[in-house]
């Protein structure tokens, strides 16, 4: 599956006011002579010969667009249908809907609007009245009287602008509403940093008037001929600092899905697309957030990047402790393991452990041991041609990938991989072989879970119980497990009651090394009683639910 669907198809920048309303800016953008074929009527059907035919082109077409940051649109050929809609409507159009539609009662609320088959996002937000920090900042010290009270804007502020917006165009035929929720957040972000440095420093002014500028300089120079005619957008994109900051921001998102961006210098903008980065179009944020919060403090951390790459995309002001962090950071260590190493608390290794998943720079696992079990991912690209062989051979060397996938086959714990006295492989080795497999999603983890099913028991209803323990058991499953000869040995007597204890664990929902964090004990400890009780028991094996649905990067 192509994720570019989740990708905008443009970003526009309106503003209302005394003077009216106006587009001022909007990416990608095509030259003016594009239009003059176009008819007058923005809301006509736009007759295509083969859209079937031209749609199995679109993702050739988005690549194209990722990677140009010419003044045009793409061409028609290929160019998905919500794109070549969004190319009917004039700016004047566009300025209609994004400004004069919105009167003072949708002032900073969400903006939603779908027009055939393309959906605009935003947040029209009003500029508020606040101090006027520059105007306070040039009273002379002097003067017991300011010549203007500093807590007013100045009066062309109030007059000429009281809205502006930035829109979001998307695909509606493939858009979902937790996609509507990031890019409206995205532009509510946007919003609130331009707003801000409005009131510190006329920054949306400025902007406006750079903008107005050169749209009517360039009118006037297309009106004279002589040349071929320019768009003020991309005339824009070489001296305002407004159009280039919308410019990068979706080039941004196409490219890889998140942006980080100062307005004006000052403010910085973070904003990462979910569905794209972790390759999931269902993914909302409130998911992503309940994955994070069910860290366990012996689970651990797989950085999906080198710890220079991913210190280089932090901004500048991120915290000493985040960076000491991914200096330490290792799959083969815990929560519970970096915390101690790191000198500080459980709740922050959480804290920055959650920071890097939410960016996709890191993965949620189990600690890489040699008691793990793993098996072939069911995502894994395993063509033999394909390009994890290659950059496995480059790293590597040898064995090849196919030899250490085709071990991997069936379920196999890490330990039974190695052959004895083996000459071209350590454990050591192989450890490193398997992390990279798990960077690449070629392998998954399965865990052991356990359920309490005596034979011949046909009720199975007390596995529901959230509160099951001994007590709550039914009178005809504790007559089974008493049957067990074991029992009679009063020197196992122990060993009962340590199976009463895990008795609330035996439901099938968690894994055997929940039950040894909860409980305290070791893996030897643990698999000694069950293998005791076997008689009763019904082992599953599988991935944990919880960082299964995020296994989803590679598509075969």
């Amino acid at each position: 599956m192509s994720f570019s669907i989740l990708d905008p198809l443009g970003v526009f920048f309106s503003i209302s006011g005394a003077k009216g309303e106006r587009l001022l800016f909007r990416y990608p953008f095509e030259i003016l002579e594009g239009r003059k074929t176009r008819g007058a009527n923005p809301y006509s059907l736009i007759v295509t010969e083969d859209i079937k035919n031209r749609s199995s082109n679109a993702e050739n077409t988005v690549d194209s667009k990722r990677c140009s940051r010419s003044s045009s649109m793409v061409d028609d050929v290929g160019v998905p249908s919500g794109a070549q809609r969004l190319r009917s409507f004039s700016d004047k159009t566009l300025a209609h809907i994004f400004a004069f539609n919105i009167k003072t009662p949708l002032y900073n609320k969400k903006f939603v609007v779908k027009i055939d088959d393309v959906v605009f996002v935003g947040h029209p937000m009003h500029i508020t009245a606040g101090i006027n920090l520059r105007a306070l900042r040039e009273i002379p010290a002097n003067v017991d009287k300011p010549p203007q009270d500093p807590l007013q804007r100045p009066s062309h502020t109030g007059s000429s602008i009281s809205m502006f917006h930035i829109v979001f165009a998307l695909r509606a035929e493939d858009v979902s509403h937790f996609v509507i929720d990031f890019y409206h957040k995205l532009s509510l972000k946007l919003a609130l940093a331009i707003n801000h440095e409005e009131q510190r420093d006329d920054f949306l002014q400025k902007q406006v008037k750079g903008l107005t500028s050169t749209i009517e300089e360039v009118a006037e120079s297309n009106r004279k001929g002589g040349h071929s005619p320019v768009s003020p957008y991309g005339v824009a994109l070489g001296k305002n600092q407004l159009a280039i900051l919308l410019q990068r921001v979706y080039d941004d998102i196409v490219r890889e899905g998140r942006t980080s961006v100062r307005v004006n210098n000052w403010i910085n903008v973070s904003f990462c697309l979910l569905p794209k980065i972790h390759r999931d179009v269902e993914l909302s944020e409130a998911a992503l957030s309940e994955h994070i919060r069910r860290m366990k403090p012996y689970h651990g951390l797989l950085l999906l990047s080198s710890e220079q790459e991913i210190a280089s995309d932090l901004p500048i002001d991120a915290s000493s402790g985040l960076l000491r962090f991914l200096r330490i950071v290792s799959p083969l260590c815990n929560f519970q393991q970096l915390a101690m190493e790191a000198g500080t608390t459980l709740n922050q290794v959480f804290a920055m452990a959650g920071h890097l998943i939410y960016w996709a720079k890191a993965r949620l696992i189990f600690p890489v041991c040699e008691t793990n079990v793993y098996a072939i991912s069911p995502n894994a690209s395993i063509k033999v041609l394909s390009d994890n062989v290659e950059e496995f051979h480059q790293k590597f060397s040898d064995p090849s990938l196919l030899e250490i996938l085709s071990d991997f086959s069936m379920p196999q714990p890490l330990r039974d991989v190695v052959p004895p006295f083996s000459d071209n492989m350590d454990t050591g080795k192989l450890t490193q072989i398997v992390i990279w497999c798990l960077k690449k999603e070629l392998l998954m983890q399965l865990h052991t879970y356990v359920c309490l099913i005596p034979p011949d028991v046909k009720d199975l209803r007390y596995l529901r119980n959230d509160k099951l323990d001994w007590m709550s058991l039914p009178y005809e499953v504790k007559d089974k497990v008493m049957l067990n000869p074991l029992l009679k040995d009063e020197q196992q007597q122990a060993d009962f009651t340590a199976f009463m204890k895990l008795v609330p664990h035996l439901r099938g929902k968690v894994h055997l090394e929940e039950i040894m964090f909860d409980l305290n004990l070791k893996r030897s400890q643990l698999i000694i009683i069950l293998d005791k009780f076997r008689d009763v028991l019904v082992h599953a094996a599988h991935e944990d639910p919880n960082l299964q649905c995020f296994d989803k990067r590679n598509v075969p």
